[in-house]
């Protein structure tokens, strides 16, 4: 070396003290540095200036007589017998480590060697690559250096025939090979064609031997796993190639599998022959094995992770750092430098309405208030949105339950709120819809909902008879716009745009969106100062409203707000409330033309029983006035006269049933009402039907409880609803069965029930009893089947019940009531304008 910090000693090494006793053979010390896995070892003896390397072994770059200027801090202050002298001398910035470094030394580890008094030595390791030595390693160095330092005579190789053997020792040396005997891992001394010279006990437990006695004389290729490796391995020997820390895959005597970490050495002679091999081995099978399973592992949670999405963090309570996988910057939408490993970090993401609940249940958590931790906000997203996530955590504890880190789990819950609330919000809708029969009452309400959930501004646009596009309902920001059609609109918010949007919309029936300028028209992009909605419109979306693959209409929603974009999402929820709108739509105008048609149905009920009552008042009266004015007639005049005229009652009966279930069905049913007996009323209803009763050969039972208060009824009205459910209890009672009025009141309303002993209705029948048209007897012609249903509007027009029990078998029980009302209440409202339950009375 040219560097004058290093000098070349020409005399030897004898002279520096080698023969006082400092020098220890070549042979052990390449042994320490096979021991050690190290390059090689040397002998180092110091002064207060410099230190002189004695004796060399192993590979070693430095050779004997090296002088290096130390000035003395190799030894100072340390004791020499067995006490740690270096760990790692190239890790401190001084002289000493850089002359280390310029040769090629890495990483040394040096003990003091007990020499001549007054005389300061060291062996020491020397090693090419940089390493951290184990505990381990400095307390082998340690014994072997002291059973060195007691050796008097070395090992010496003598070669013959190529071949290597090691000559007796003395005792000391002996002791020094205990130590490689007793060493947990492999080791092997072998010729150069692979004949095992010396093992330790591990070696020949790794590969299946008796013992190493055992192993001795066999060769090392019948371990090789794959034909050829050994060779390859010799051929890099040759070269002056050392193998460090390599992993190879090897096999046992029984033909086993095992993986070893080797560091291979070889030993050249002045011809450059090899004739030495040293190998250090480390079983690592399970260790390999292991290693395998959590490269598995790990495959298996990323494979988890990129399907679940979800991310893990992990917080070191310690220092507040916090660790991330791979999910964050995908689900969060940051880049991995985005991505700080601060949990301050963390919470200022957390939005601000949750972020001290969140930090309260943590803090509780980690003070061991509860075990696992969990907790829902909202987390910021790298493009300014916010994800709801599921955040879930367990706090790691130590001995004494001290809380070291939390480990968590993030799970991002979004779409599930946004399904969530995109079902809550269609509910709103469907509710609303169905509040409306009005189409221009539904449109508009559902314009509000969609305002701003789903959009910025909202219109609908029906299409009317004639095939014309008419604005139906807007939202307030668009009044202004209201009268134009949405075509105009279309061309002023984007006016250079040549694309006509409505065939794929109205004719095929897709959704489109449509970027426009957001400027109010303006193709350069400027707005003179405008804040109007309308002009920062950036976005249309376009949804046909479609009814049995028919379209009726346009469903239109913009976005004014930059922040804010139409997602696939959006589309699917916009889509399906416009189908449900064109439901609510169809719904109306299909109530609006049953409307009508029952409009038209009572007027021409109207007309026809008004034409028909005219000539049948005549037949009336002309046969009352024929019965009359002959009285002394035959009998069989009376005969003929008197079916005509009940023919005529019948006829007329029928047309006012008629006329009273359509005013019943259309809201138009009049009542007028006083105050009257209700005792009057039920023992009128019995002296009508009584001679029908007697008729028939049936008793009829009239049971009135004593002093009933009276009623604010329409006195005729109700009288028909009695007669209606007398005369059927009778027309169903077989002769000598018995009929039964009962009439009762209390506080709140007057009770008459009907019964008779007649064969009953049939459950299945029950629910009919009450609608049009229903009849006891089918084929029955002495009526139509709308008392029943009359007499259920006229109690209902009057606030009370009508209801029906029945067994078949055991008779039928009819029940109607009345509300007992005060007279001051009723004297409020006019008789002829009184509402009736709902149904309309005319002035």
């Amino acid at each position: 070396m040219t560097d004058t910090r290093v000098e070349r000693q020409n005399e030897s090494a004898s002279g520096h003290g080698g023969a006082d006793g400092c020098a220890v053979p070549s042979d052990v010390l390449a042994l320490i540095g096979h021991l050690l896995n190290a390059s090689g070892a040397i002998v180092l003896r110091e002064d207060e200036v410099e230190a002189v390397v004695e004796a060399v072994g192993g590979e070693s770059p430095l050779e004997a007589g090296v002088r290096i200027p130390t000035s003395g801090c190799l030894t100072r202050g340390r004791r020499l017998e067995g006490g740690l002298v270096i760990r790692d001398a190239l890790r401190h910035d001084s002289e000493t480590a850089q002359v280390l470094r310029d040769v090629g030394i890495r990483s040394m580890l040096g003990t003091g060697l007990a020499c001549e008094p007054d005389v300061r030595a060291m062996v020491c390791v020397v090693d090419r690559e940089a390493r951290m030595w184990t505990r381990a390693e400095r307390r082998l160095l340690r014994g072997v250096t002291a059973a060195a330092s007691r050796l008097r005579t070395g090992a010496s190789r003598s070669s013959t025939g190529g071949k290597s053997q090691l000559t007796e020792t003395p005792e000391d040396l002996g002791r020094l090979f205990r130590f490689f005997d007793e060493e947990p891992d492999a080791s092997v001394i072998a010729t150069a064609d692979g004949r095992i010279l010396r093992c330790n006990p591990a070696f020949a437990r790794l590969f299946g031997f008796d013992s190493a006695d055992d192993a001795r004389g066999e060769k090392l290729i019948q371990l090789e796993r794959a034909v050829g490796s050994f060779d390859g391995i010799l051929q890099r020997l040759q070269r002056g190639e050392g193998l460090d820390t390599e992993i190879f895959a090897v096999q046992r005597l029984d033909g086993e599998p095992t993986e070893v970490l080797a560091t291979v050495k070889g030993s050249l002679d002045d011809e450059g022959r090899l004739y030495e091999i040293r190998a250090y081995l480390t079983d690592i099978t399970e260790y390999r094995r292991t290693e395998r399973a959590l490269r598995g592992s790990q495959e298996l949670l990323r494979f988890v992770e990129e399907a679940t999405r979800d991310v893990l963090w992990v917080w070191d309570l310690a220092d507040d750092s916090l660790e991330w996988n791979n999910g964050g910057p995908r689900v969060f939408r940051y880049t991995p430098e985005e991505m700080r490993h601060s949990i301050d970090w963390h919470v200022q993401r957390i939005h601000p309405e949750d972020r001290d609940r969140v930090i309260r249940s943590m803090h509780a958590a980690i003070q061991g208030l509860t075990g696992a931790w969990t907790a829902e906000y909202r987390f910021l997203r790298g493009d300014e949105t916010y994800a709801s996530i599921l955040d879930r955590a367990y706090v790691v504890r130590g001995m004494r339950g001290e809380a070291i880190r939390v480990i968590g789990w993030m799970l991002d819950v979004s779409q599930w709120r946004e399904a969530e609330e995109a079902h809550r919000f269609l509910s709103n809708a469907s509710a609303v819809l169905e509040s409306t029969l009005v189409v221009d009452e539904a449109v508009q309400a559902i314009v509000q909902e969609c305002v701003p959930y789903m959009a910025d501004l909202c219109r609908i646009d029906l299409i009317e008879d004639g095939g014309v596009l008419q604005p139906a309902a807007c939202s307030a920001e668009l009044k202004s716009e209201q009268e134009a059609s949405v075509a105009d609109l279309l061309k002023k918010l984007a006016p250079e745009s040549d694309y006509d949007p409505f065939p794929t919309v109205l004719g095929q029936q897709e959704c489109v969106i449509l970027p426009v300028n957001g400027n109010g028209g303006r193709p350069d992009g400027s707005n003179s100062g405008s804040t109007s909605p309308v002009d920062q419109i950036h976005s249309l979306l376009l949804i046909p409203i479609v009814i049995r693959e028919r379209t009726i209409g346009l469903f239109a929603l913009a976005l004014s707000d930059p922040r804010r974009r139409f997602q696939a999402v959006d589309l699917i929820r916009a889509r399906e409330l416009a189908h449900r709108t064109g439901l609510a739509v169809e719904n109306c105008r299909l109530y609006e033309t049953a409307k009508g048609a029952l409009l038209d149905r009572e007027e021409l009920l109207r007309f026809v029983s008004h034409d028909l009552k005219n000539p049948l008042h005549s037949i009336l009266s002309a046969v009352t006035l024929a019965r009359d004015l002959e009285p002394d007639r035959r009998n069989d005049s009376r005969r003929w006269l008197d079916p005509i005229k009940r023919a005529a009652d019948q006829m007329r009966q029928l047309l006012d049933d008629l006329l009273d279930s359509a005013s019943i069905e259309s809201g138009n049913f009049s009542l007028v009402s006083g105050w009257h007996s209700f005792h009057q009323l039920a023992e009128t209803a019995c002296e009508i039907l009584r001679p029908m009763a007697q008729a028939g050969e049936i008793v009829l039972l009239c049971d009135i409880e004593p002093n009933p208060p009276s009623v604010w009824v329409d006195f005729q009205q109700y009288l028909r609803v009695l007669s209606n459910l007398l005369g059927n209890a009778i027309k169903f009672t077989e002769p000598g069965g018995n009929v039964r009025l009962y009439a009762k009141a209390d506080e709140t309303e007057a009770t008459v029930s009907i019964s008779d002993s007649g064969p009953g209705i049939p459950a299945e029948e029950m629910d009919k009893v009450f609608t049009k048209f229903w009849q006891g007897r089918p084929g029955d012609r002495r009526g139509i089947g709308l008392g029943l249903s009359i007499a259920r509007g006229v109690v209902e027009a009057h606030g009370g019940r009508i209801w029906v029990e029945s067994e078949p078998g055991h008779g039928t029980t009819f029940h109607a009531t009345i509300p007992i009302q005060t007279a001051h209440a009723q004297a409020e409202v006019p008789v002829e304008t009184r509402p009736t339950s709902g149904v309309s009375s005319p002035q």
